[in-house]
Parts: structure tokens; sequence; C-alpha cells
């Protein structure tokens, strides 16, 4: 019989040190592709906000100067506006009496009209909170929710006041 000699087994690396150092190298491939796109991106955005920013600053200092240097501007465009903060209205929804919705509204009127007055403000806090206590939470989800509440709560507003609420506006809106 013919002797065998041992033979001599090569050493395999690893596989699970391979695969690891494999993975760590895709991931800084990764990474810092990700990066160089980033800045990319946003080299062009930046540029652009900054020139938004300077034409805004531009207008401003122009409005100044045809309205005079000492005077301050009005934070509405037009300065006939009267706009009243109404109540925080906090109430639970009709699906859940775990549900509760804050709201924070303001209405927008002419500055002949006086909505500022305690009946008007109580008569339109309690017209609005009567008619957010019928809701779902389902109704006032997500943007076309949103905009459809705004819509119902500035025809609610209009009904109470006659029609002199031009516009209202959500402040804050949370539910919890």
């Amino acid at each position: 019989m013919a002797k065998t000699e041992p033979v001599e087994e090569e050493k395999k690396p690893e596989s699970i040190k391979v695969f690891i150092i494999a993975l760590v190298l895709v991931s800084v491939i990764a990474v810092g592709g990700g990066w160089i796109v980033g800045v990319q991106m946003n080299a062009g955005e930046a540029t652009s906000a900054e020139d938004a920013a300077r034409e805004e600053l531009a207008k401003r200092g122009k409005e100044e100067e045809v309205n005079g240097k000492g005077e301050e501007t009005d934070a509405l465009p037009d300065s006939d506006k009267n706009v009243v903060e109404l109540d925080t209205i906090l109430v639970a929804l009709r699906d859940n009496d775990n549900i509760w919705v804050r709201l924070q509204l303001a209405v927008i009127s002419d500055s002949q009209t006086d909505l500022d007055s305690a009946e008007i403000k109580t008569r339109m806090h309690s017209d609005i909170t009567a008619f957010v206590k019928t809701l779902k939470l389902a109704q006032i989800s997500g943007p076309s929710g949103f905009i459809h509440l705004k819509e119902d709560l500035l025809d609610r507003a209009r009904l109470t006041t006659n029609g002199q609420v031009e516009d209202l506006m959500i402040m804050s809106i949370i539910a919890e």
C-alpha cells in the first residue's frame, strides 16, 4: 500500500470577516456618495434662498422709503383689516371620548366691523365648539381634511356674524 502523506489544508479567510469588510466598504461608499449628491443639490437651493431673501429685504427697503423712514409698516399688507383672536377651543370628538382637539382661531374682518365685542366672540366660540364636537377624526385628517375644516369653520363664523367675517385663520390645531 502506498503511504499517504497528510495534506496541509490552506487557510481560508473566514467568510464572516470578508462579509463585514465588504459591508463596511459598501457603506462608506454609499455614505460618501449620498453626501456628495446632497452637497450638490443643496448648493443650488442655498443660492436661490439667499437671492430670495435679498429680494425680500430690497422690497421692504423700498416700502419703507415710500411709507416714510420714521413710520413702521403694518404686519398685514392691507391696514384696513381687523384681526380678532378667539378663545381656545378644547373638545372631545364624536367617535371617541379619548380623542381631544384643541383649536386656536383668529378671524379677519373689515376695520369698520367690530368683532371684538364679548357677545360676538362668545357666539362664534360656542357655535364653532358645537360644530367641532360633531366631527370625526377621519374628517379632519390630512391636507384635504384641514382645508375642509377651515372652510367649514369660516362658513360657521360668517353665519354667526351675518357675513362680517372675511377670513379665518387656524393658528394651531392639536389632536390628541
